[in-house]
């Protein structure tokens, strides 16, 4: 059976099931303490969270986890593997795993790296070309006080029972980026990994206007369907769906019935015009 996809509007909800993937993409709200407990706890029982992020505020769930890793924060760019320009650098260092599975080249856009500080717990499933470099300067170009070299960019690490699985690009997702290269097997890779549910976290990326009211309007909507879960709504409901239908049914009869009739009025008129030697047409 396909695995349930489902959104998560806040942490005061339910928690997914152990077994189930909880996907943070580009995250842009810090998770305070008690969000983070409900992720370790999550994570213990067995499920799996997958955190995709580069610049936003992903390490204050980092930190509150105590994992052995850190996004940079600072961007990468390559002089030599890169897609149009420097700072779309590709990624073809792969460590077998399943989130790797027939992964040959991904490309990014503007990515961080992965700093981690204990490689015994924390495992580098991709790296960036040895031709990559940190990018202060944030143009693509590399800078005297800057060197090449090789970064982390996809990692995963255990805690309990489940598994977190980190990579240092939410940009990688977007509608621009996921149709290149191996994009799309890549987040199929995360997807297919998922014993149980998956749950998107929307609750950490910060909300348009009038997503209250949309979020509201959403729990009146489900109200009403739990309320036609109810046997005499329902019936009520059949009713009138049946009436409103009966009304339609009746309505257009008379309308077939008054077209007939006006089309046989014009058809005898024609027919004794004709008689008379010419026609109205």
């Amino acid at each position: 059976m396909a695995p349930h996809a489902s959104i998560m509007y806040s942490y005061s909800n339910p928690f997914p099931s152990a077994g189930s993937l909880l996907l943070l993409i580009g995250p842009t709200v810090t998770f305070d303490r008690e969000e983070s407990n409900k992720v370790l706890g999550f994570l213990d029982s067995g499920g799996m969270v997958f955190l995709a992020d580069d610049f936003g505020s992903g390490n204050t769930l980092l930190e509150n986890l105590n994992v052995s890793v850190r996004f940079s924060g600072q961007p990468i760019s390559d002089l030599y593997f890169y897609s149009k320009q420097p700072i779309f650098p590709l990624v073809s260092n792969f460590a077998p795993d399943a989130i790797t599975k027939n992964l040959t080249l991904l490309v990014m856009n503007r990515p961080s790296y992965l700093e981690v500080t204990n490689s015994t717990l924390v495992t580098v499933l991709a790296r960036s070309s040895p031709f990559s470099f940190d990018d202060y300067s944030g143009n693509g170009e590399l800078s005297p006080n800057e060197t090449t070299q090789s970064y982390p960019v996809l990692a995963s690490t255990h805690l309990g029972k489940g598994r977190l699985i980190l990579v240092s690009n939410a940009g990688i997702f977007t509608n621009d980026m996921i149709g290149f290269f191996n994009n799309t097997i890549f987040f199929n890779n995360i997807l297919n990994v998922a014993a149980g549910n998956i749950v998107f976290d929307v609750s950490h990326i910060k909300r348009a206007l009038l997503t209250d009211q949309r979020v509201a309007f959403r729990a009146d909507v489900d109200s009403l369907l739990m309320a036609l879960q109810s046997g005499v709504v329902r019936a009520a409901v059949t009713v009138g769906v049946i009436l409103t239908f009966t009304a339609i049914f009746l309505s257009r009869a008379r309308l077939n019935r008054s077209r007939s009739l006006a089309r046989n009025q014009a058809y005898i008129v024609n027919c004794l015009a004709m008689r008379r030697g010419h026609s109205l047409d």
